[in-house]
């Protein structure tokens, strides 16, 4: 096992964690500013009628036309973002098998308590948790906190925060 290489993958990985998520991120919030202006749009639409059917004094049109702006807003550039979307989801599965494979040769190199191991679980187990991975992402929390538990001790910062993040999943399901 060479040392250099485990650590590259483990540096790789981060760098495309950091990455795809950042990139998810931004496309999440141009979607929903997008949206938001579209509904704005609408809004200041609604509020320029003065009167006209009783439909439309009632704001069932206005609904019916607010709902098409943000449908279309949503869909915006639909043929860049969805190649945007899946390369950055695509960079995130790169990113989970690189954890694992650097995960296991600190794992053989520095031992499972290490806290370089520890870290590269925890970083995995977040990355889990972020994709919708629960069972697993809970999976290694739960064995990482053995771990600083085991190392570090039970009221350790790591240990503790490991405890919290395991707990906030949890809470969420």
């Amino acid at each position: 096992i060479n040392p250099e290489e485990i650590e590259a993958r483990f540096r790789l990985a981060v760098h495309l964690d950091r990455q795809a998520t950042s990139s998810l991120t931004e496309l999440r919030k141009s979607k929903a500013s997008a949206a938001a202006r579209a509904f704005a749009e609408g809004s200041a639409k609604k509020c320029s009628l003065p009167g006209g059917s009783e439909e439309e004094k009632n704001g069932s049109t206005f609904r019916g036309e607010a709902q098409g702006k943000i449908d279309t807003a949503n869909t915006e550039g639909e043929g860049e973002t969805p190649f945007l979307e899946s390369a950055a989801l695509r960079m995130l599965d790169e990113a989970e098998e690189l954890y694992g494979s650097a995960k296991a040769g600190r794992s053989v190199l520095y031992g499972d308590t290490h806290l370089d191991t520890l870290a590269c679980m925890q970083r995995l187990a977040e990355l889990q948790e972020r994709r919708g991975k629960i069972e697993d992402a809970v999976g290694n929390f739960r064995l990482l906190i053995e771990k600083f538990d085991e190392e570090l001790g039970r009221e350790h910062p790591s240990t503790l925060e490991a405890c919290m993040q395991a707990a906030m999943i949890l809470r969420e399901e």
